[in-house]
């Protein structure tokens, strides 16, 4: 398809033509923007990406390559929307730019081939599988952590740490037990579909077995999905939203024969999916938006659950450390949960809490961002090390498996000895000292 379409032919930025117009071109957002702080150029902050989006919808600005990479620079970590006084929905405009993008310039071949299998739950499965068996074969472990480094490195890559693809996935419940007319193990304790997502799964499922004991212990019934399948927001990042909405019908239909009380998350990501991108993705379809909006209004990330729901008992063990603690973009500010986290914290016995200057400052994982911009990522980083750092903390918590991915790393560039983990994780380490 051609880049000069005109702009009565751009149906999708189009549609955020009004929250456009809403922005002032105050440059609050440059104080904020944590790209803007690495590059300096207007393209990199939003209030240049806003600029980039009415140019386009004027007709004055092609959609093409150039345009392309300017939208492809953002971390969408809402920190902008936090300090914008006219409330321009910044990630709006950007997840509208670049599925115009892919609707006017099509998906790389590259992207529609890794999507393909994403959306394919047992295709994703049998990929992740055969990298963990390969892995070793690029990667050799780092000398003092559980990371990877690449065997053979080239350029900025030849600086990252990795963590390794697990052997054997997270499962926990099998489907059977959570159909509907089962008869329940526990009836007296709500019952928790424990959603994990794919870093979960496939990377860290330690953090799922350590949700399912600590919910358990509160009184939780927990069971997990018939099979792992994305959130979508991998597609919808790059602009695939028609495969962002595939995803969002197939997890519905998924879920629509298990008996559960309650959807909890220890992923930020994939909790913020549910709660505000499926009902949005499928609002115009009747067949599904109704369960989309019913299925947002009982879905929970981990932390809020186990303190604003369940109300949870401190553990009775003790943790001896002082621990610092980093919240995650979409949980901070897409969810609004940051109290929570640091109750969970403060709770166990032993530990003391010490902030960062900048503890809801992005910490450039972004998912695939720090893989598609990595120079930007590992920038973006450094300030994130050097901030854990101050603290003396010796141990960084968080609330997003993605966070714990790139601090994990940023961390080990930085020559910081620090290990990361989640806040269940924590918990849970805390409760088996207390048995």
């Amino acid at each position: 398809m051609s880049a000069e379409r005109p702009p009565g032919d751009l149906p999708t930025i189009r549609a955020v033509a009004e929250a456009v117009a809403i922005c002032n071109r105050c440059g609050n957002c440059q104080a904020v923007c944590p790209v803007y702080a690495e590059t300096r150029t207007e393209p990199g902050v939003a209030r240049g990406k806003v600029q980039l989006a009415a140019a386009i919808l004027s007709g004055g600005l092609p959609v093409d390559a150039d345009t392309t990479a300017a939208f492809s620079t953002c971390t969408t970590c809402m920190a902008c929307e936090e300090a914008c006084p006219s409330g321009v929905p910044v990630v709006d405009i950007v997840n509208a730019a670049r599925a115009q993008i892919v609707e006017t310039r099509g998906l790389p071949w590259v992207k529609r081939a890794v999507f393909g299998g994403v959306k394919r739950p047992g295709i994703l499965r049998a990929a992740a599988d055969a990298a963990a068996r390969l892995q070793g074969a690029a990667f050799k472990p780092a000398a003092d952590r559980d990371l990877r480094r690449l065997r053979f490195p080239y350029g900025l890559a030849a600086r990252r740490a990795y963590p390794p693809l697990v052997a054997r996935p997270f499962e926990y419940a099998p489907a059977a037990s959570a159909r509907l007319g089962r008869e329940r193990s526990q009836p007296e304790g709500p019952r928790v579909l424990l959603f994990p997502g794919c870093m979960v799964t496939y990377v860290y499922p330690g953090i799922g077995h350590a949700s399912v004991q600590v919910l358990e212990r509160a009184g939780a019934s927990v069971v997990t999905p018939p099979e792992a399948a994305c959130c979508g927001v991998p597609l919808e990042a790059h602009g695939d939203a028609a495969g962002a909405r595939d995803l969002a019908r197939l997890q519905l239909d998924q879920l629509e024969g298990l008996e559960f009380d309650v959807l909890v998350a220890a992923c930020p990501t994939c909790t913020s999916s549910l709660v505000h991108r499926y009902p949005r993705l499928l609002a115009g379809e009747p067949r599904y938006a109704a369960r989309a909006q019913r299925l947002a209004a009982r879905s929970y990330d981990i932390t809020s659950y186990l303190v604003d729901v369940l109300h949870i008992e401190p553990p009775t063990g003790r943790l001896e450390a002082t621990v610092t603690y980093h919240d995650p973009c979409h949980l901070a500010r897409g969810l609004g949960v940051a109290r929570q986290p640091r109750e969970l914290l403060t709770g166990i016995s032993g530990v003391r809490l010490t902030e960062m200057h900048g503890p809801a400052r992005c910490c450039g994982g972004a998912g695939s961002f720090s893989l598609t911009h990595q120079e930007l990522s590992i920038a973006i980083g450094a300030r994130k090390a050097a901030d854990i750092a101050q603290t003396g903390a010796e141990v960084v918590a968080t609330a997003c498996p993605g966070c714990r991915m790139q601090l994990a790393d940023v961390l080990a560039q930085a020559g910081e000895d620090r290990p990361v983990a989640h806040v269940v994780e924590l918990l849970a380490a805390a409760a088996d000292r207390g048995s």
